[in-house]
């Protein structure tokens, strides 16, 4: 198989999103405990605190705002795969959404990197959603298995820090594969990359 050449441009800088509307569950100190072991580790952060979109007007704003980030931390509740006919359902400020509609107004992904944290777990729609189209992401990171609160607070700084130092100048997908591996046993090996750009 020929290798697509195609990287992130930049080196990291993530920009955390939360989608989940819930003001009382454990997300919420969750994402504080995240930014403050990414401040710690010095991961370059595109807002100073996390970007919480309370509609479905605001999360389409993010892209918007003129945020200069090349990761899209995506904090949102998923669901599997329903069927070849419905599309994955996914819970949104306003209601359940499906993660094409949720792609559609995410602008500007073409050549970023999406994580996902505390989804369900990654669906076929996910990666449809955003990778296979070749008009959304270039990579996206997700976990097969719902995750806990521990093990993103455990992955996502380590696999940041990683390709922070293997990015200087453009994150390489081939990379980012990589850092999931090398740093998959803090998710118990539920983290998953797809990516048309990656080598075989």
């Amino acid at each position: 198989m020929a290798i697509i050449v195609s990287r992130i441009p930049g080196p990291p800088r993530v920009l955390i999103v939360d989608i989940t509307n819930n003001t009382l569950g454990f997300e919420r100190q969750m994402l504080s405990d995240l930014l403050h072991k990414f401040k710690e580790t010095g991961i370059d952060l595109a807002s100073d605190d996390v970007v919480i979109a309370r509609t479905d007007e605001e999360y389409a704003a993010v892209f918007d705002r003129g945020l200069n980030f090349n990761i899209l931390l995506l904090v949102a509740h998923g669901a599997p795969d329903v069927s070849e006919v419905e599309a994955s359902k996914v819970v949104i400020p306003g209601g359940r959404s499906n993660w094409y509609e949720l792609a559609s107004r995410s602008s500007g992904l073409s050549n970023k990197l999406v994580c996902l944290a505390v989804c369900h777990g990654f669906c076929q729609d996910a990666i449809d959603a955003f990778v296979s189209s070749g008009e959304f992401a270039l990579a996206l990171v997700a976990p097969n298995a719902k995750l806990s609160r521990t093990e993103v607070i455990e992955f996502f700084p380590r696999f940041f820090e990683e390709l922070k130092e293997s990015s200087l100048e453009s994150i390489d997908p081939n990379h980012v594969r990589d850092a999931v591996g090398r740093q998959n046993q803090h998710s118990q090996d539920k983290m998953k990359i797809f990516s048309q750009a990656i080598s075989s």
